[in-house]
């Protein structure tokens, strides 16, 4: 019997090698995010979004809202319309069928792995699994006819028969109980003497050639091992082929494809145009500062009452910051209370000396 030797390397087949890189070039070229890679574009902004960065200059970020929240909507139904139009050109491709054969090869090609990863022990079950099924053989050679079991005569006999229960194998309670006729006494007695088979037959299975069921074993882990690789090895031309179809389709043009990318493109393009990054959108556009601060009132050297500044974005009240340095000495500036909600700033007016 030989077996491989737990420190030394598992060698794998090339049929194992060859589906491994048939599923490394398969994800490469027909994976599951695959892209169209017909010539594309670069979109400008749109007239409308150019429109509407020059008529929000200089208003506040309340006003700001409302004019840009319809792209933003714009560019979620775009992008949403996008990955709806992907994943119908993907099916239409035949990715998908093509995912599940990948998922079945890197099944069997686990299942090989562990098996010569571990083949000792997997010998080692399939020999018990062959002890246990000639103890069961054994067993069913043992038959009520042949036996002599306390309290069973040839009617009782005949009637177990007429049930399926022949040999010590057919033997257990639920069988039993489930035919009338039997009292529990020979129930008992059957169980017994199954009981006795059992621990005769489980001594005459472990009692074989070890040699030779370890031989079987060795042998029926192989043929398991091979009917693995030739399943594997049938599944490759067809990969094959629907890989071959993808990658020239994803080179012919597809207009509905095409026309949602150019939208969402483009509904992208106006939100860095407006100074919304994709998703990320600042709450100046969205409307969520929080409500300005009414405005402390100060009088003046003459008694008279004078407003406070306002910030010019949201309407919060200001507050006296500090610039950059220049020349070596900080700047005075006004900021928004709101800060870093919101970012206004304003310079603060110097008083005229005569």
């Amino acid at each position: 019997m030989t077996t491989t030797n737990p420190g030394q390397p598992v060698q794998r087949s090339k049929i194992v090698d060859d589906v491994s890189e048939a599923i490394k070039y398969a994800k490469r070229h027909a994976g599951e995010a695959m892209m169209p890679m017909w010539s594309r574009q670069d979109m400008p902004p749109s007239k409308g979004a150019r429109k509407a960065l020059a008529a929000v200059a200089g208003r506040t970020g309340l006003l700001l809202s409302g004019v840009m929240q319809k792209f933003i909507e714009r560019n979620d139904a775009a992008q949403l319309a996008a990955t709806r139009a992907l994943d119908e050109w993907r099916s239409r491709l035949g990715i998908w069928d093509i995912a599940k054969l990948i998922d079945q090869l890197r099944g069997y090609v686990d299942q090989i792995d562990r098996i010569r990863t571990a083949r000792l022990a997997v010998v080692a079950r399939t020999a018990a699994r062959i002890t246990a099924k000639m103890a069961t053989g054994i067993m069913a050679r043992e038959t009520i006819n042949q036996a002599k079991v306390p309290g069973i005569g040839s009617a009782l006999r005949t009637h177990l028969a007429t049930h399926g229960i022949v040999s010590a194998a057919d033997i257990s309670r639920p069988a039993l109980t489930a035919i009338g006729g039997v009292g529990e006494a020979r129930i008992v007695s059957l169980l017994f003497w199954r009981e006795e088979i059992a621990v005769w037959a489980e001594h005459a299975a472990r009692s074989a050639d070890r040699d030779k069921v370890f031989a079987n074993a060795e042998a029926a882990v192989r043929q398991h091992e091979r009917q693995l690789e030739l399943r594997a090895q049938s599944l490759l031309p067809d990969l094959e082929t629907k890989v071959a179809r993808v990658r020239k389709a994803v080179w012919l043009l597809d207009r509905d494809v095409e026309a949602a990318l150019a939208a969402r493109d483009q509904a992208t393009a106006d939100l860095a145009h407006l100074g919304i990054a994709g998703r990320a959108r600042p709450n100046i556009f969205l409307g969520t500062l929080p409500a300005p601060t009414p405005a402390k009132v100060k009088k003046g050297k003459a008694g008279k009452k004078r407003a406070a500044r306002t910030c010019p974005r949201c309407g919060s009240s200001m507050v006296k910051r500090w610039g950059p340095a220049v020349n070596g000495k900080p700047v005075p500036l006004l900021g928004c209370s709101a800060y870093p909600k919101c970012h206004g700033t304003s310079t603060i007016r110097k008083k005229c000396t005569p």
